[in-house]
């Protein structure tokens, strides 16, 4: 049997993370595997396997990791802390929210800074006063801009109010 393992990390990769890899073990903020679940970097993709883990390599320009869960794109950075070993990547916490859009049509794009070296964004098209619901957005409070087609004279600054769950996006008036 150890010998299998010993043949499966060879062919896979790096056993730990490295300057050219990560290697990572992808869980919910509640500690259970993530499997199944589309990994990338600027140079490769994976999937997690049913324990959560995954090995990607990248270049130092370029070094993060990002996929796609449940409509929001998040990105975590890879650090010199990761370097020597095997990278507990936990899923940050997520909630569901009822969206009222603004009073003005545009396609919204929210964003998060997130704790542990993350980032999140998520977008959609939102009709004045329409309610969205999204069942699984990062929590915290999100940045929100308005993406206006190029050419347009639409350009709204838009600020978020924020209940536990619930967001109102609304027009700052200058």
């Amino acid at each position: 049997m150890r010998w299998i393992f010993l043949v499966g990390v060879a062919c896979h990769g790096s056993s730990v993370t490295t300057s050219s890899h990560m290697v990572g073990r992808m869980v919910t903020h509640d500690g259970e595997p993530v499997t199944g679940q589309r990994v990338q970097t600027v140079e490769a993709e994976t999937r997690t396997a049913e324990d959560g883990l995954f090995d990607l390599s990248y270049k130092p320009d370029a070094s993060y990791i990002h996929f796609v869960r449940e409509g929001v794109w998040y990105r975590r950075m890879i650090e010199a802390d990761d370097f020597g070993r095997v990278v507990d990547v936990v899923l940050p916490k997520t909630r569901s929210v009822a969206l009222e859009c603004p009073p003005v049509a545009c396609p919204l794009e929210f964003s998060w800074e997130l704790e542990g070296s993350w980032h999140a964004m998520m977008g959609g098209d939102c009709e004045p006063r329409a309610m969205r619901v999204y069942p699984s957005a990062p929590a915290g409070k999100p940045n929100v801009v308005c993406r206006a087609p190029r050419g347009s004279d639409l350009n709204p600054t838009l600020d978020v109010r924020e209940t536990p769950v619930s967001w109102s996006v609304f027009e700052i008036q200058p």
